[in-house]
C-alpha cells in the first residue's frame, strides 16, 4: 500500500485492509479502461465490490458459477483508474500522461488523476507542460 497520509489524505481513517481492495478495484478499473472494457468476469462472489461494482450473474455468462461485473457508472471506473494512476510514483504517473493524454479512452482518467494528485511532484506539471507545448 502507498504511504497513505502522502498519497491519499482524503482517505482519512479508512483501514489498511479497505485500501487494498480499492486498489485491486482501481487496478481492474485501469485495466478495463486502458482496454475501453467496461464489463469484467470473474467466480462469483469472488470480487470484493465496496458498492462500486454491480454483480450480474445472468448476464455475459462465460460458464457456470461465473459472474459478470461493471462499475456503477463509466465515470466511476475512470475515476478508480485515476485512483491507480494517483497511487504509482511520480515519474510513473508523468510518463502516463505524456503517453495517456491523446487516448480518447483516458481523458478523464487524466483529469481525475490531476485533481487527485494536485499535482505532487514536478514530474506532474512537467508532463502536462510538455503536452501543452
Amino acid at each position: 500500500i502507498p504511504n497513505k497520509s502522502s498519497t491519499f489524505p482524503w482517505l482519512g481513517d479508512v483501514s489498511d485492509q479497505t485500501i487494498s481492495q480499492l486498489l485491486v478495484l482501481a487496478k481492474l478499473a485501469y485495466d478495463g479502461t486502458n482496454e475501453d472494457r467496461l464489463i469484467f468476469h470473474g467466480p462469483s462472489g469472488t470480487i470484493e465490490t465496496l458498492g462500486l461494482l454491480q454483480e450480474a450473474p445472468e448476464l455475459y455468462l462465460e460458464s457456470s458459477g461465473s459472474s459478470s461485473y461493471h462499475f456503477l457508472h463509466k465515470t466511476v471506473q475512470e475515476f478508480m483508474a485515476a485512483l491507480h494512476v494517483s497511487s504509482l510514483p511520480p515519474s510513473e504517473r508523468a510518463e502516463f500522461v505524456k503517453t495517456s493524454i491523446h487516448m480518447g479512452n483516458m481523458t478523464m482518467v487524466v483529469r481525475f488523476m490531476a485533481g487527485l494528485t494536485k499535482f505532487q511532484s514536478q514530474d506532474d506539471m512537467e508532463a502536462v507542460i510538455a503536452f501543452q507545448k
